[in-house]
Parts: C-alpha cells; structure tokens; sequence
C-alpha cells in the first residue's frame, strides 16, 4: 500500500517531455547510431497532448528507430490525456483510495 502510494508521488515529480526535447534526443540517438532506451515510450505516453504523442510516433518510424509491429496507438497515443498515462492514473487512483481507507 505505501509503496503504492510512493510510486504515485514519484510519478507526479517527473517532468511531462517537450516535443523539441524529444525530436533532439532522437536526432541524438541516430547519430550516434544508438537504439532508443527502454523507458522512451513511457515517456512518449507522458507527453502533453496526442498530436505531440503521434508527432514522435512517427518521427521514431522514420527515423528507422522503432522497427517491427505497429505500436497499439490507443495505449501510447490515445489513451494519455494531458500527459499522464492510463497506468499513471490508476496508480493515483489506488493511492487515493488506501490513503482514504487508513483514515
């Protein structure tokens, strides 16, 4: 329940990324001839609005960075309004409710 509750606050403290920040590090990333890191959805999913989210979807694909299957567009474009995923809410969501339920 704490640990919830942590990851909850955690969450909130991480900046929402910038689309020229975001087009910078994939410039970035091609040059040096690096793969995208792990976390780089999750913070596509974090960004402000869905255009800005599409926008970098499709800079990914043709940049030859996001290869194979078709990315779930409603997971990582649709589903995150104003910045905060589907995940990311659900986790405020629970934290909200066991910090209601210890009271």
């Amino acid at each position: 329940m704490v640990l919830a509750g942590f990851l909850a606050a955690s969450l909130s403290l991480v900046p929402v990324p910038e689309l020229a920040e975001m087009t910078e590090e994939i410039d970035a990333l091609v040059l040096a001839g690096k793969a995208v890191p792990p976390d780089f959805l999750l913070r596509v999913r974090r960004m402000a609005s869905p255009e800005e989210r599409m926008q970098i979807v499709v800079y990914l694909r043709r940049s030859g960075l996001l290869t194979g299957p078709a990315l779930d567009l409603h997971r990582y474009v649709f589903n995150a309004e104003s910045g905060t995923s589907q995940t990311d809410r659900n986790m405020n969501d629970t934290a909200s409710a066991q910090v209601s339920a210890e009271k």
